[in-house]
């Protein structure tokens, strides 16, 4: 159907960039959960019997990387005599590890431009719109996420998040809560999972 009004083609450009925001708002989310968890296990380490202060020297920092690396110090002064390191501080350290590695992908995520493309029928009537990551005019963001399937990568990204969110969720229980069960690391996702779930769909359509 050719889009012929205003309030169609505003209509189909929110129809096609719905599943796209639904998998940002869910990273954005994630995202913001972990360092959430993160303010909570700082507070667990060098609280003495109120969490109130060390939370509050965490949230005067405005870069998240460097609430990260003063996390980081955190432990590392914190169990500097012990050997070999504990658990807490291994676990701790794997989570900063991860999320730093996935930071810039998050970045790319949120920060690159969008431009939604009209398709027109031979008529030269728009009947259809595109979403395209604007990489072509140099930007490095949207360069990062050239000729990837943007809903595949989100998904993946959130994905990665919500099980480091979790995982540091139940560190924060453990240490809060003597009595509380030490959580094991998560099983990351793989990079290609949301492709391969696709492609092994399409291929058991195929032989029915």
């Amino acid at each position: 159907r050719r889009l012929q009004t205003a309030a169609q083609r505003e209509r189909a450009r929110a129809r096609v960039f719905r599943p796209l925001a639904i998998e940002l708002g869910w990273l954005v989310y994630e995202w913001n959960r972990l360092q959430a968890s993160l303010a909570d296990l700082f507070a667990d380490i060098t609280r003495k019997e109120d969490s109130r202060v060390p939370l509050a020297i965490w949230h005067t920092i405005n870069s998240e990387r460097d609430q990260r690396r003063m996390l980081q110090a955190a432990i590392d002064a914190t169990y500097m005599v012990e050997s070999p390191k504990p658990r807490v501080h291994a676990d701790i350290s794997w989570i900063l590890k991860q999320l730093n590695s996935l930071a810039g992908k998050r970045n790319d995520a949120i920060h690159s431009p969008l431009i939604f493309i009209t398709q027109l029928d031979a008529e030269g009537e728009m009947e259809g719109v595109e979403i395209l990551l604007m990489y072509f005019f140099g930007n490095p963001r949207a360069a990062g996420l050239k000729d990837k399937s943007l809903l595949q990568e989100f998904k993946w990204y959130r994905d990665h998040l919500g099980r480091l969110a979790k995982f540091a969720e139940l560190l924060h229980f453990a240490l809060a809560f003597p009595d509380y069960l030490w959580p094991d690391r998560p099983q990351l996702p793989p990079v290609g999972q949301f492709r391969s779930r696709r492609a092994t769909t399409r291929r058991k359509n195929k032989s029915k």
